[in-house]
């Protein structure tokens, strides 16, 4: 597995992680350990673990995460209003980007059967992210044996329709075979551009078309969901990798599609205009307002929501904000309201 698969496992785990170097500074954290600290990436960063936990957990307990520990070291978080207790696992010292550095993982304290049920989970993921790997190996000689057939069926018909144009049904069948000639497009030009490991040229309204072509493979979004899309056809190339921002802009789209579950309209809009300046993407939904704590003070938290669409999917808003502002961009939720919602991100080019 590449180091942009584990680092886009590590952002998705739902247990808090902490990135320690030897001289116990913190370079890196997931969003489920912000979460759980009620902080922001940013203040947390470049900090010395003990200056970060300093009142919030033991001195006791601050040594024993520094000295790397083998056992389990349980803490207590006392910010929080009810408090929560940890079971705190350090892995043993190992090179990253020529420093040494360990992991620090914070097991929320449960009983022993909930507990082997997430480890069960945690190796489960890392399983299906394996999987999904050689998946991706394998696809494009995948998709050339599926294209093959399908261009022979398209071009008889075609020869068909011409010798016998009385047999109305070709066409519906030649259409059919386009179809699924551009799912299994969409889902190639998607696992090409992921699998690179450098930044790219991105083209922000294709990446958005075959995207959501993918996403008709989703029964509620094909079938349930009145949909608008308006795609500017001359979008400008930006440069960043195109999992970033397919992640960023999907889990916006996710967010949406989900408030419309439980409402009687499911309208869903998405379009794209480009300014001097930035690519503007716009996402609506005539969907339930955001919920509390998924938006604070103009930016997204980093609270994490299960899809109920996508099953075992996690929605990270605060994530996807992330993603978009380190290439300069903008998230703003410019309209929440009992009769749908209005999303705005700008990408600049």
């Amino acid at each position: 597995m590449s180091d942009k698969s584990y680092q886009q496992l590590f952002n998705s785990l739902n247990i808090p992680i902490i990135l320690l170097n030897a001289s116990g500074t913190i370079i890196d954290v997931n969003p489920a350990f912000v979460s759980m600290l009620r902080g922001k990436k940013d203040e947390i960063i470049g900090k010395a673990l003990e200056n970060v936990f300093a009142g919030i957990i033991s001195q006791k307990a601050i040594t024993a995460l520094l000295n790397g520990d083998n056992q389990a070291t349980e803490i207590t978080l006392q910010h929080s209003e009810s408090l929560k207790s940890f079971y705190v696992n350090c892995t043993a010292s190992q090179e990253k980007d020529g420093q040494a550095v360990r992991f620090i993982i914070f097991n929320e304290k449960t009983e022993p059967v909930e507990l082997k049920k997430r480890i069960n989970n945690l190796e489960n993921d890392l399983q299906n992210e394996t999987r999904f790997s050689v998946f991706g190996h394998l696809f494009p000689g995948i998709a050339h044996n599926i294209n093959n057939p399908l261009a022979v069926i398209i071009g008889r018909s075609q020869l068909l329709s011409i010798k016998h144009p009385e047999i109305t049904e070709l066409a519906s069948i030649r259409d059919q075979a386009g179809l699924i000639k551009s799912i299994i497009d969409a889902l190639s030009f998607k696992i090409d551009r992921e699998s690179l490991d450098k930044e790219a040229p991105v083209n922000i309204g294709d990446l958005l078309r075959y995207e959501l072509t993918v996403l008709n493979a989703d029964p509620f979004y094909k079938h349930k969901v009145q949909k608008r899309i308006n795609l500017d056809g001359s979008t400008p190339l930006v440069k960043g990798f195109y999992n970033d921002f397919s992640t960023a802009l999907l889990t916006v789209i996710n967010y949406s599609l989900d408030s419309l579950l439980s409402v009687e309209k499911k309208l869903f809009t998405i379009s794209t205009q480009v300014d001097s300046d930035y690519i503007i993407v716009t996402i609506c939904d005539s969907g339930t307002m955001a919920e509390s704590g998924a938006w604070d003070q103009g930016q997204p938290s980093y609270e994490i929501f299960q899809s109920p669409r996508m099953g075992q999917h996690i929605i990270n808003l605060g994530r996807a904000y992330e993603l978009i502002t380190k290439y300069g961009g903008k998230i703003a939720l410019i309209k929440n309201e009992p009769d749908g919602k209005e999303f705005q991100i700008k990408i600049p080019y």
